[in-house]
């Protein structure tokens, strides 16, 4: 039943029974029920909507760098977030981006409008929902900081535009990241707020200075982050105002392999989850090294580092 009415509803671009890694930077995952790519916000509007009708389990994406999805499947639908609209208000500072919006064309046309703020994150992957949704972190500056407002299709169907309140940010988490990550049975996904558009609070400089600010913020995340390798990562996040790094760096880590499965050499935040000649790690196993790494600082620390990605999925 399912099938046949996304098919009917969204044609080609619905697939039934599709291997998820194939379409996640991170390469890693098993088997989900069914997979739709959605382009403009009435499509995503639509499919959840449709998911909800037909209580169907659903979790929206974009490039996936946060999420990881189990070995045995998800039995529900994944909806693959490309929209792609933006707007830019010079005069306010301000642009409003479509959750799906890649950041680094969000960075690049805000630069070409002189417009600044992003410029920590040139660079890094992701969409603008996935980093509003996770609070994405890097050179010490949180999106957080110039979140201004949200627009999201709440669990009864509305659509509302809500300050930065809302999302209730903590460092690198929402009110959404933390609802999904105390979940006690990680195979259920429970009813929360769609992020369709963000609004962002930036502000004017020289194009010049923008230029510079992203030629070295980029040149930096590429030292502290594997952006050409599949991984996901950072697998953890900062603990009171500390990055997890500091702790990682003093536990022995070289012998920490499972499976496939294994810390990107010199990056101990991140995890290998595909190596060339060998193919993709198990995300069992990735959970496995998670745990270990956890235990490994909590030994020597007495802290227990908290993961920064999200799992979906029937877990053994």
């Amino acid at each position: 039943m399912e099938n046949s009415a996304l098919k009917a509803s969204f044609g080609e671009r619905y697939r039934h029974h599709v291997i998820i890694r194939d379409q996640l930077i991170t390469l890693a995952g098993g088997v989900v029920d069914h997979l739709l790519t959605v382009e403009t916000l009435a499509e995503l509007i639509d499919a959840v909507n449709l998911a909800r009708r037909l209580k169907l389990e659903y979790v929206v994406i974009g490039q996936g760098s946060g999420v990881l999805f189990s070995d045995v499947g998800f039995a529900g639908l994944v909806i693959i977030n490309r929209t792609k609209r933006l707007s830019i208000d010079v005069t306010k500072s301000q642009v409003i981006a479509d959750s799906g919006v890649l950041m680094q064309r969000l960075i690049v046309e805000s630069a070409s409008r002189d417009l600044t703020g992003l410029e920590f994150l040139a660079g890094l992957r992701g969409t603008v929902g996935g980093a509003a949704v996770m609070n994405r972190q890097a050179n010490g500056v949180s999106l957080s900081q110039i979140v201004k407002s949200v627009t999201v299709l709440m669990p009864d169907g509305q659509i509302v535009t809500q300050p930065a309140q809302f999302m209730d940010y903590s460092e690198m988490s929402s009110r959404l990241t933390r609802v999904l990550a105390n979940r006690l049975d990680l195979t259920e996904t429970p009813e929360l707020p769609v992020i369709l558009t963000v609004t962002l609070q930036l502000s004017r400089n020289k194009k010049e200075e923008i230029m510079r600010k992203i030629q070295h913020f980029s040149q930096q995340n590429r030292a502290a982050w594997p952006l050409t390798l599949p991984s996901l990562g950072p697998v953890f996040k900062a603990y009171q105002g500390q990055p997890a790094e500091r702790y990682l760096s003093q536990v022995e880590t070289k012998r920490l392999v499972q499976g496939r499965a294994k810390l990107v050499p010199k990056q101990p935040n991140f995890i290998l989850t595909h190596t060339a000649g060998l193919g993709a790690s198990r995300t069992s196993d990735i959970m496995t090294l998670t745990l270990e790494l956890q235990r490994a600082v909590a030994k020597k620390f007495d802290l227990w580092l908290e993961p920064n990605f999200i799992c979906y999925g029937q877990w053994e």
